[in-house]
């Protein structure tokens, strides 16, 4: 083989990069499929107001709450059904109601979350002993039955209870539980627990206010892989309502 020249050298060696285009091409798109309504409820009347959760430990297991407006008008409580075979069968009763004597009564309002363990936290309005409250109750068995944790607050007039879950950004090996509403003041609070296994969660500790949400409600919360937690809410005295952000 013929011995390279400087020149041939000094050009291998500093020979630019060059990209040539290809045809246009796509990225192939996922089939989805969307399967059929389901009837989780078989009732009749009207559901309202509903929620509904996946267990992130058995993805076949689903529950969904609501409001019933026959059952508000019987003995109090909200709907609840449970499926342990992603929607094959449900099971159903009422949570709050004279057929659940020892949970906290239910006004309504249900929010129901999973916890990373499986635990199941159900919360609602509650008129508990005469009182508005805010309650929150929580299941160990994929909701075939839930058990009383001490109401969140009790004494006001409080509306709109939604539940999030996620990682204690304080201790990754528990995870958090957190419940959003309007308080009596019309402003939103927050309260927090903690759950550490299947079948072990805290109580609340004592609400707090979040600072600049007079007058806002029907809002949602979630909370971030870093244990951030976010609420959203509408400003609910005017006429074009924002949407807000608070963290």
């Amino acid at each position: 083989m013929a011995a390279k020249t400087t020149t041939e050298r000094f050009r291998r060696r500093f020979a630019k990069l060059h990209i040539d285009p290809l045809e246009h091409r796509n990225a192939p798109t996922p089939a989805i499929s969307v399967g059929s309504n389901i009837n989780a409820s078989f009732q009749t009347g009207n559901q309202n107001e509903t929620a509904i959760a996946v267990n992130p430990t058995n993805t076949n297991n689903w529950i969904a709450v609501s409001n019933d407006d026959t059952l508000a008008n019987a003995n109090g409580g909200h709907f609840l059904s449970y499926t342990p075979n992603a929607g094959a069968s449900w099971n159903k009763y009422y949570i709050g109601s004279s057929s659940t004597p020892t949970l906290p009564d239910s006004a309504g309002d249900p929010t129901i979350a999973f916890d990373r363990f499986g635990n199941a936290y159900a919360g609602y309005l509650s008129n508990a002993g005469g009182l508005n409250a805010i309650a929150v109750v929580a299941s160990g068995n994929g909701g075939a039955s839930f058990s009383n944790n001490s109401p969140v607050v009790t004494a006001g007039s409080y509306d709109q209870p939604k539940i999030a879950t996620g990682v204690d950004f304080t201790n990754a090996a528990r995870d958090t539980v957190w419940v959003t509403y309007q308080d009596n003041s019309g402003t939103i609070s927050a309260a927090g627990a903690s759950s550490t296994a299947l079948g072990s969660w805290n109580a609340f500790n004592t609400p707090a206010a979040i600072v600049n949400t007079s007058n806002m409600n029907y809002g949602d919360i979630a909370v971030g892989q870093t244990g951030q937690v976010l609420r959203s809410e509408e400003h609910t005295s005017e006429l074009q309502s924002p949407y807000v952000i608070s963290y």
